[in-house]
């Protein structure tokens, strides 16, 4: 299990440019949106405001953001969703909306990046009442990445000793990536919760109201 903490990057106002939309505010706060009178354009538009460093993310990666989002239409606009009072998202890339998958893609952690996303490569022509999106909507997104977890992703730290725990199941080991071979022993399932370090991680300690990103 990783904890998802990322230090702060000062950001000033910038502007959309082809995305006509200007965000101002610092990377990790909640940004100010600004949008222009009128109707958005009609095309897919992404721009990073802030660059970050790590790992590029690519299509099928887990991406850990902040976020802000917005319906944009001739008739105005709305506030959708912000993460900014209850921690960052998680967006597993390729099972989003097909705009969302590309404002991500490349995007590395510390970056801001702001996207407009037009109806085809949002919730198309049925739009989505569920969130309150319209046929007409263009979704906005301003994303203040944390970090980056590629697909194969896997265990990183001391490997304990292996279990011989006859009540307990046997896990053997698996490259990165791969799902580990668990065998259930054909015995009663223990009565209490129990808990075995198979890899024990060097990194900070999980806190209660953290989000974690893992494999499972």
């Amino acid at each position: 299990m990783v904890a998802v903490l990322a230090a702060p990057l000062a950001l000033s106002a910038c502007s959309g440019g082809g995305v006509d939309i200007t965000v101002k505010g610092d990377f990790g706060k909640l940004p100010e949106v600004e949008f222009p009178d009128g109707a958005p354009g009609e095309s897919f538009a992404v721009e990073t405001l802030e660059e970050g460093e790590g790992a590029a993310a690519r299509k099928g990666d887990l991406v850990v953001a902040d976020y802000v989002g917005y319906r944009w239409s001739e008739s105005g606009r709305k506030l959708l969703a912000s993460s900014y009072s209850k921690g960052p998202g998680a967006f597993p890339t390729g099972q989003l909306v097909a705009g969302l998958t590309k404002a991500l893609d490349g995007a590395r952690p510390g970056s801001r990046v702001v996207a407009r996303i037009p109806p085809e490569d949002g919730f198309g022509e049925k739009g989505d009442p569920k969130h309150q999106v319209g046929a007409d909507d263009t979704l906005v997104y301003v994303l203040d990445v944390r970090a980056v977890y590629g697909k194969s992703a896997g265990p990183e730290g001391e490997r304990q000793a292996p279990l011989d725990d006859p009540g307990l199941p046997e896990v053997a080991d698996a490259a990165a990536g791969q799902v580990p071979r668990v065998t259930v022993p054909r015995a009663g399932a223990p009565e209490k919760l129990q808990v075995r370090t198979l890899v024990k991680g060097g990194g900070p300690a999980v806190k209660k109201g953290q989000l974690l990103a893992l494999q499972y």
